[in-house]
């Protein structure tokens, strides 16, 4: 910001003071700043060592009610300035002390624009898992070990703004990075751009996680270790671009252009994805209403999905999150396979170091859309899984550790032992150490 006119005490000409009270004015962005400034210009007219004008300056947007106040300020009684005492050294060396603050904070304020410093998060995780049935629940993602320690992922996040850009690239490494990922660049998590030419209007482009679901890829973004089948099944990332639009306080839209899902190189076929999200604000929490549809792989296979996410402050110590998500695969000349689920988060904050969360998931596969059921006579599988876990907060690291136990309508979940069986039941033990910073 350029100010061809600055102020000293040894200055007293009074057209060039009155011409910068003027500038000074026009420049002002605090309110209660630019109130004082003006209220010493209206002394000045009455001490007539200015000539009477036009006043404010045509220029200066001040709220009305600001100027109402300024119009019955009791010039000969003012508190702000004493006229038996009223010096102009004083006042010249006063509105240079100003002017030199408002020139610093605006400089401060546009260089804290442009020197933003590159934002660095990450995240460390290992856990140990026991499942009784002496093989892994592998019908959810990530937690694939069985009565063994495991790394789960190490991941490093770098983030810069400037102006109305910005863009962020996250990497991880480790199995959970190599499952959630995809074969392409397995070590790229998320790379993207955004554009907001306004503050109600956002652009991104790139590789950024999806908008479908409760949980996230991320152990710290979420209060369970392991995951949900919805998670599972789900969507975990999409490439592609969307436009985010916040049509007023409460009510936001998002509508966006994807590669296939989970893919960061269309390899198979060239059409689009499309998914769209309306989300609106409570004043206890916020609701997400989500749709993705596409080709599923090839052009002759589509799939529509509808989600719908909704997480609430019921108390200072209690939380309750939903997740409800319905999945149609139809093939040409085929029948349409499907699958839904909903489930429930309770948590309870005893005190900021530790909490208690439960997690209730119901799961159906009418047409063994997810679950392999070939070892079954009848295809239509169901599977309630029930999570404890605790969490327990040492500075930045979380300890957690979860009992799962998921019950099916029909034996899906494998045995081991001399003669492999298949039981319905496939209780699970997990103790997880995740560090955020």
């Amino acid at each position: 910001m350029a100010y061809p006119i600055i102020l000293y005490p040894q200055i007293t000409n009074l057209p060039r003071l009155r011409i910068a009270l003027q500038m000074l004015t026009n420049e002002i962005n605090n309110d209660y700043l630019r109130l004082r400034v003006m209220g010493y210009f209206r002394e000045l007219e009455f001490q007539n060592y200015l000539r009477p004008s036009k006043f404010p300056p045509p220029s200066s947007n001040i709220p009305p009610q600001t100027l109402t106040f300024l119009n019955t300020l009791p010039y000969k009684n003012s508190k702000i300035f004493d006229n038996q005492k009223f010096k102009m050294k004083q006042l010249t060396v006063f509105l240079s002390l100003l002017l030199f603050a408002t020139i610093i904070t605006a400089q401060e304020t546009i260089d804290s624009t442009k020197n933003i410093p590159l934002e660095i998060s990450g995240s460390a995780d290992v856990y140990y898992q026991y499942n009784t049935n002496g093989l892994p629940l592998e019908t959810t993602a990530y937690t694939g070990v069985q009565n063994s320690f495991s790394p789960g992922m190490a991941k490093v996040a770098i983030a810069k703004s400037f102006g109305k850009t910005s863009f962020r690239a996250d990497v991880g490494f480790g199995p959970r990075a190599n499952s959630a990922n995809g074969s392409n660049f397995p070590n790229l998590q998320q790379l993207f751009v955004t554009y907001s030419p306004n503050e109600d209007l956002t652009f991104t482009l790139g590789n950024f996680g999806t908008f479908v679901g409760y949980e996230m890829i991320d152990p710290t973004d979420n209060f369970h270790y392991s995951l949900s089948y919805m998670f599972s099944y789900g969507p975990f990332f999409h490439t592609g671009v969307k436009a985010d639009y916040a049509v007023n306080d409460k009510l936001g839209l998002m509508v966006g252009l994807f590669n296939d899902t989970d893919t960061k190189i269309d390899v198979i076929n060239s059409k689009k994805h499309f998914g769209a999200q309306v989300s609106y604000a409570l004043e206890a929490g916020d609701v997400y209403l989500n749709y993705l549809t596409g080709t599923d792989g090839v052009d002759t296979v589509t799939f529509n999905q509808v989600d719908l996410t909704a997480s609430f402050d019921l108390s200072d110590k209690f939380s309750l999150g939903l997740n409800s998500t319905l999945k149609s695969i139809s093939e040409e000349k085929s029948d349409a396979v499907n699958w839904y689920g909903a489930a429930v988060y309770l948590g309870y904050a005893a005190t900021d170091n530790f909490s208690m969360g439960l997690r209730g998931e119901y799961i159906k596969d009418g047409t063994t859309a997810i679950f392999d059921a070939t070892s079954i006579d009848i295809p239509v599988v169901s599977v309630l899984a029930t999570t404890l876990s605790a969490n327990i907060k040492i500075d930045k690291l979380t300890l957690i550790p979860e009992f799962r136990l998921d019950s099916a309508s029909e034996n899906i979940f494998v045995q081991a032992g001399d003669t492999p069986g298949f039981s319905s039941v496939s209780p699970t033990f997990i103790f997880a150490a995740v560090y955020g910073f």
